[in-house]
């Protein structure tokens, strides 16, 4: 894995929590 891969999971990931969040 390299920083770039675990940067954008971690983005992809905060953003479908906060949008699940926002919807909820």
């Amino acid at each position: 894995m390299t920083l770039l891969g675990i940067l954008s999971a971690t983005v992809s990931l905060s953003s479908m929590i906060f949008c699940q969040l926002a919807i909820a």
